[in-house]
């Protein structure tokens, strides 16, 4: 494993929205806060554009 790819893997680790929505919904008892909360968290599925740029500029590709 190169830093390249520890970087990548990193990126993609951010994401976390499963459990982010989750919280969410258990955390907030206010339906706007909960609401706002879980729009961050799919705000957050962004990454997936920010990890796959990423992963073409350094060259990572499947083996």
């Amino acid at each position: 494993m190169q830093f390249k790819h520890l970087v990548g893997a990193g990126i993609v680790a951010g994401l976390g929205l499963t459990v982010a929505l989750f919280v969410a919904g258990q955390a907030y008892t206010d339906p706007v806060a909960q609401g706002a909360a879980k729009m961050g968290a799919l705000f957050s599925g962004f990454v997936f554009i920010a990890a796959y740029f990423y992963g073409k500029l350094a060259g990572l590709r499947k083996d």
